[in-house]
């Protein structure tokens, strides 16, 4: 039987299974196959599960992370302000405009590397939130893998069985049809007619 790739079956799922040209062809095998029904089953198992997964809220004393915010901003917010008020000086003084656009390279340089510095703060919290998803993952991928070898090694055995058991049975086959040849043989014409 030729059944569908796990592409295929993958698509059918995330697309939740919408009534589309593609799908048809699936779900009919679906119907006709024990197989991929037992297989697809697992996965819709596995997607209910990970559907049913919260992630965990923020610890209730997020104060460092917090904290380093706010020393990040207060810094960048420092920094403006100590340039701002350069800026001013500097007009005041009748500041050149090679000055002024130096200055205004700095700020630029200075909020390019703030928001540099913000954007890797917030990825590192999202990793630190996405860790336990992802380990769940796993342990649900190696829970799938152990199985589906439980399953190999017992489909396995029982091939083996019904092998040994065809053996015999051609062996016995084999031995009432010689003995059936053996006991219908025609007589000898020779010994007959002395």
């Amino acid at each position: 039987m030729n059944h569908p790739s796990r592409e295929q079956w993958l698509a059918h799922l995330y697309a939740d299974e919408a009534d589309t040209a593609e799908s048809a062809p699936l779900r009919e095998h679906l119907a006709s196959c024990p197989e991929c029904r037992d297989r697809v089953e697992s996965w819709r198992s596995v997607l209910g599960s990970l559907d049913q997964w919260e992630i965990a809220p923020l610890p209730a004393e997020p104060t460092r992370r917090r904290s380093n915010v706010v020393r990040i901003a207060a810094i960048a917010a420092a920094l403006v302000a100590l340039l701002a008020v350069g800026f001013m000086a500097g007009r005041q003084s009748s500041a050149s405009k090679a000055e002024v656009a130096a200055l205004r390279q700095q700020l630029g340089q200075l909020t390019a590397g703030l928001d540099q510095r913000m954007q890797q703060v917030a990825a590192a919290e999202s990793a630190k939130q996405l860790k336990p998803v992802s380990a769940a993952v796993r342990e649900e991928l190696h829970d799938l893998r152990t199985e589906q070898t439980a399953n190999y090694l017992s489909l396995r055995k029982e091939l083996e069985t019904v092998a040994v058991f065809t053996a015999a049975s051609f062996r016995q086959t084999e031995s009432s049809l010689a003995q059936l040849a053996n006991n219908s043989a025609p007589a000898d014409p020779r010994k007959t007619i002395q």
